[in-house]
């Protein structure tokens, strides 16, 4: 499984291949093909699912920290042995 930092540099790099994509598309013509826009919505989709699949990590991980930490403080009770004397 990827790490969410993974999943990050790996959307932020999908999302710039993306706009790259856009901006050559939209020099060669004014507006965009049905083509172009069909690769563009696979991109995009692409990239949501990404940040779906990172919100579901980053959800995990504050669950799992939540259930691991400590229910209560405990309760300590220090003796001297001083006072036994």
């Amino acid at each position: 499984m990827a790490s969410i930092t993974d999943l990050r540099q790996k959307r932020a790099a999908l999302w710039e291949k993306t706009k790259k994509f856009l901006d050559n598309a939209k020099r060669e013509n004014d507006m965009l093909s049905a083509e172009d826009v069909e690769t563009y919505e696979k991109m995009e989709s692409e990239i949501v699912a990404l940040g779906k699949e990172i919100d579901i990590l980053e959800r995990q991980a504050e669950m799992e920290k939540r259930l691991n930490s400590p229910v209560n403080t405990p309760c300590l009770l220090y003796t001297s042995d001083a006072a036994d004397d």
